[in-house]
């Protein structure tokens, strides 16, 4: 899978000519610059934040939130150590 753009706390993978995969690191950003030490967790907690907000405004703002079921990632990102830490958009 082709990585299209890695950030301080983000990696974006391109899935198909119409899907993106966002992968939510455990990498901590201050002032534009990246913290020495991760925060274990961190990823799959500011997944979890946002997967809330997007399932309870969906009804009110469509979102680009395809899944964040690990089953309907592709299969390379299909572990445990990405469970919960990305989504498909």
């Amino acid at each position: 899978m082709k990585k299209i753009s890695s950030g301080k706390v983000r990696e974006i993978y391109e899935v198909d000519n119409d899907k993106l995969l966002l992968v939510v690191s455990d990498r901590v950003s201050a002032f534009d610059y990246i913290l020495p030490s991760p925060i274990p967790e961190k990823g799959k907690v500011l997944n979890q934040i946002s997967k809330f907000w997007f399932d309870s405004l969906e009804s009110v703002v469509p979102n680009h939130v395809i899944s964040t079921d690990i089953k309907d990632f592709p299969e390379e990102f299909q572990t445990e150590e990405f469970a919960r830490k990305k989504y498909v958009s």
